[in-house]
């Protein structure tokens, strides 16, 4: 990811806070909806200017736009773990033990014939 993705990610984050659509921004910002649509689809490089105006249009400082630009590119480029690499804290299944199965399952059948003894 290059700084120009992430300003297009940041962006349509920011558009997307505010609740505007693309044709809302494009009217607010002076920018032809085409344009925009290539801006925050990555196609096309945004200039310094359409950054203020885009900016401007969503209330917030152009340089709030880059900070936010830099933490995606930072995430982007981060080494995140997997979950291939994280260790359980504890095993999500446990083994099984036959012998206490085979111990459980004659305690419940003798149980069920003590019943039936019971309601006969």
């Amino acid at each position: 990811m290059d700084m120009n993705e992430a300003v297009a990610k940041a962006i349509g984050a920011e558009r997307n806070i505010s609740g505007m659509t693309v044709r809302a921004l494009s009217e607010a910002a002076g920018i032809p909806e085409r344009s925009l649509m290539r801006i925050l689809q990555s196609e096309r490089e945004i200039k310094v200017n359409q950054v203020a105006q885009i900016a401007e249009a969503l209330r917030l400082y152009p340089h709030e736009i880059i900070e936010h630009a830099e933490t995606i590119l930072e995430r982007a480029e981060r080494d995140v773990p997997t979950l291939a690499n994280v260790t359980p804290l504890r095993q999500t299944e446990q083994p099984v033990d036959e012998e206490r199965a085979a111990a459980k399952d004659s305690k419940t059948v003798q149980r069920r014939r003590d019943d039936s003894e019971f309601f006969e």
